[in-house]
């Protein structure tokens, strides 16, 4: 598994740099499940930057499983990166319990499974 935690206000320059290292190791390792820790992140600028970035990071990635924990499941930041990883492929959730989170990255169950009786 690969654990990126993100903390305080995320400037452009500074989330380049954590992206680049990001790719770095998940294009190096594919096969991992990734925890993205955004619970300390605070994002102060506009909304399409942050979705954009998203859909680059995503884009860049090997398909694989993105848990996103956030302080709360309304979390801007989460939000945005859920949209834009599921967008370009990725199976991806929030939570706010890392216990739920690790649970659900090492399960086989699909997020969006829908079963009908």
């Amino acid at each position: 598994m690969i654990v990126v935690q993100v903390f305080g206000d995320r400037d452009e320059r500074q989330a380049e740099a954590t992206q680049e290292a990001f790719l770095a190791a998940q294009q190096a390792n594919p096969g991992s499940q990734v925890l993205f820790d955004v619970r300390q992140a605070e994002y102060n600028g506009p909304a399409e930057l942050l979705y954009a970035r998203a859909i680059r990071s995503g884009q860049g990635m090997a398909r694989c499983k993105v848990a996103i924990l956030a302080q709360s499941l309304d979390s801007v930041f989460a939000r945005f990166w859920r949209r834009g990883l599921i967008e370009t492929g990725h199976e991806t959730a929030v939570f706010v319990c890392a216990q739920e989170a690790d649970a659900w990255l090492a399960s086989r169950a699909e997020a969006d499974t829908l079963f009908l009786a």
